[in-house]
């Protein structure tokens, strides 16, 4: 028999219409997640973070506090997304990338890239996906 992991939302947390929220995410104080989004198993988003309409966060991803992600923005599995950064409409950020604090993501970002920065440059990718 497999666990079953609860999906936590905090009072002080804002979830607007057409939010899915997936197994055993957690929502934390004063995020905001807008409308027709997708979050799929086990995302964290911090406080103070902020998503906007018609985004996908893959499972196992991490939205640090403060961070804020425009409208149609897709996140790969396993994203980690720093404090404070910013995500233009429409980009999308590949599986086991992250991205660093503070930085401002205007393109894609491929998988298992670090990228910082403003605009946030790519600084490493990784070939090894293990």
């Amino acid at each position: 028999m497999g666990c079953k992991f609860p999906t936590l939302v905090h009072p002080r947390a804002w979830i607007g219409d057409r939010v899915s929220l997936g197994e055993g995410v957690v929502i934390c104080a004063n995020a905001c997640l807008t409308t027709d989004i997708t979050v799929f198993p086990h995302v964290h988003v911090n406080l103070c973070a902020t998503v906007g309409h018609d985004a996908k966060l893959g499972a196992y991803s991490t939205i640090s506090p403060g961070a804020n992600i425009s409208g149609k923005v897709t996140l790969g599995t396993g994203v980690e997304i720093g404090t404070g950064a910013a995500l233009i409409q429409g980009v999308s950020v590949g599986d086991g990338s992250v991205i660093g604090a503070g930085a401002a993501v205007i393109r894609p970002i491929p998988p298992h890239s670090t990228a910082v920065g403003v605009p946030a440059k790519i600084i490493k990718t990784s070939t090894d996906n293990s």
